[in-house]
């Protein structure tokens, strides 16, 4: 039975406020809601940037290790507490509190809240909503400025019901290509330029040990996965045979109704799963992985699934927006209320 977050959604599907200039598919990782907890901070790497929409743990942790073309390689829509590693490339815009202990940030900081932190680094510029910086050794390059306004580079909200839509939206279409399991390679036949979607169950998934796709280099493959909510639901690592010119970037795994998933182990390549709370054990995702929650201490590399550049969500009127940011805010305070204590 869907959830009164999932109804919501998808009332709001053709809903949007406009995006800033990085693209939702820029995210590495992104979550609606956490990644990682106070008790059990995110461990591993994202080699890409990532963002969120409330608070972010993380610990000996490398985030962003390529360079690219934004100021900030971390987005979040709460507090920030980072220890024990290092983010390259790109500073933290952070709605609330930034904490900085044992950890070097190549980057400027840009906080509503205060910045706190030890025995860490920040090269660049710190500007603060609040009016305290508590860090007796923790080293700033830059200048530090308290008690400025914080106005957000990044509209978080938008970039989380951009991918809650596109999860409602490929999830409800007919599948368009048929498969068959061959010696348990799951072969899917009708392949063709542009969208094709190929509807499986957790069980057609994991008792195969591969998938074979065999398509154009401008195709692309949403792999719905629209089993019923089940707890702790894994998907099972499998081999991916790509042929005909599809790439990795044109596969994606797509889970509109899961809410508890787990990872493990092997590799897997991009995963939609905005209503879940996602536990990435040491393992390898390869692509876009969002989430609602994150939690584990996986490794995510970088790539982008070609597909979401090929959807769009209509923007509203003036008046739609008041309506859009309530309902939006409110499913997501319900969800973080009813979560935040769940891996603690």
């Amino acid at each position: 039975m869907r959830t009164l977050r999932h109804l919501l959604f998808g009332f709001l599907l053709t809903l949007s406020i406009p995006l800033a200039a990085t693209n939702p598919w820029d995210f590495n990782v992104y979550t609606l809601q956490n990644i990682g907890t106070q008790q059990n901070p995110y461990g591993s790497d994202f080699q890409g940037i990532a963002g969120s929409g409330g608070d972010d743990y993380f610990s000996g942790f490398s985030l962003n290790a390529l360079t690219g073309p934004f100021v900030y390689s971390l987005y979040s829509g709460g507090n920030v507490n980072f220890q024990n590693g290092s983010i390259s490339n790109g500073g933290i815009e952070a709605l609330g509190n930034v904490t900085v202990n044992s950890a070097s940030v190549s980057g400027n900081i840009h906080g509503g809240g205060n910045l706190f932190g030890n025995s860490g680094s920040i090269n660049g510029s710190v500007i603060l909503g609040g009016q305290n910086f508590k860090g007796p050794s923790l080293s700033v390059s830059g200048p530090i400025q308290t008690n400025v306004p914080f106005v957000p580079s990044l509209d978080l909200l938008s970039v989380s019901n951009f991918f809650a839509s596109a999860s409602q939206t490929w999830g409800g279409l007919a599948p368009t290509a048929t498969w068959n399991n061959v010696y348990g390679q799951i072969v899917v036949s009708n392949l063709s330029s542009g969208k094709n979607v190929v509807n499986l169950s957790l069980s057609d998934l994991n008792s195969a040990w591969g998938i074979a796709l065999n398509g154009p280099s401008d195709a692309y493959v949403i792999i719905n996965i629209l089993d019923a909510a089940v707890n702790n639901a894994l998907i099972h690592d499998i081999t991916f045979n790509l042929s005909g010119g599809l790439t990795k970037d044109g596969v994606l795994y797509n889970l509109p109704n899961a809410e508890s998933l787990l990872l493990s182990g092997g590799q897997y390549l991009s995963i939609l799963a905005p209503f879940a709370d996602v536990t990435h054990n040491p393992g390898l995702v390869t692509g876009n992985l969002v989430a609602e929650n994150l939690y584990g201490s996986g490794q995510v590399n970088l790539g982008s699934f070609i597909g979401f550049k090929d959807y769009h969500v209509g923007v509203p009127e003036p008046s739609t927006y008041l309506i859009l940011g309530s309902l939006l805010g409110g499913v997501m305070f319900l969800a973080y209320r009813r979560r935040k204590h769940a891996h603690a």
